[in-house]
């Protein structure tokens, strides 16, 4: 099992960050989409690493940013066997349309430099994971997502479950923040790789 630390979180933050992760958002969209790239060649990286070490089986999972990663993970590289996105946001234009006060500030930005709501859902397009193809076969795609987030709502699982073709999904009762039954649905991601990933 490895964790690894994103861009801009934790001890990659940049100095003077107010909160772990605010690079990713500090920079608009653009900035955004490149610290995405970086994330995606960061865990290429560390699959080619693993492979070298001999590791001949990778899953991948993530929550929230990380689900969204994982998902787009999931597209570009087909050495995952099982993709397991957890209450991920996959439009985060639209999410950010939806966080108050971050929406106020949002939209005096987008009044201020003449930016319509096209043009930012154009630029996500990029990094976004409903933008590709899914590598990863349908049968080891699994969401999860909780039924009362209000970070992650679940209509942006629902968008990649419909994305995915429709794939394995959990819902659970809980936000972004308190996963109740959450050994529940560690339970089922164990059922759900049992036959591929341990043998």
């Amino acid at each position: 099992m490895l964790l690894y630390t994103m861009p801009f979180h934790g001890s990659r933050a940049e100095k003077g960050s107010p909160f772990s992760g605010y690079g990713f958002f500090a920079h608009g969209f653009s900035g955004f989409a490149e610290a995405m790239a970086q994330a995606v060649h960061d865990f290429r990286s560390i699959i080619d690493y693993l492979e070298f070490t001999g590791v001949d089986r990778i899953a991948l999972t993530g929550m929230s940013l990380g689900g969204y990663t994982s998902a787009l993970i999931a597209s570009v590289d087909d050495r995952i066997q099982a993709v397991i996105p957890n209450v991920p946001v996959v439009t985060p234009d639209q999410t950010v349309d939806e966080w108050f006060p971050a929406n106020k500030v949002v939209e005096l930005r987008s009044r201020l430099s003449h930016t319509d709501s096209e043009l930012t859902k154009a630029a996500t397009l990029y990094s976004s994971p409903l933008n590709y193809q899914p590598l990863v076969p349908k049968d080891r795609r699994l969401i999860i997502t909780g039924l009362g987030d209000r970070l992650a709502p679940p209509e942006q699982a629902e968008m990649l479950w419909e994305h995915w073709d429709r794939c394995a999904f959990h819902w659970f009762p809980g936000n972004h923040i308190l996963h109740v039954s959450q050994p529940d649905y560690l339970r089922r991601m164990t059922r759900f790789m049992r036959d591929f990933m341990f043998d």
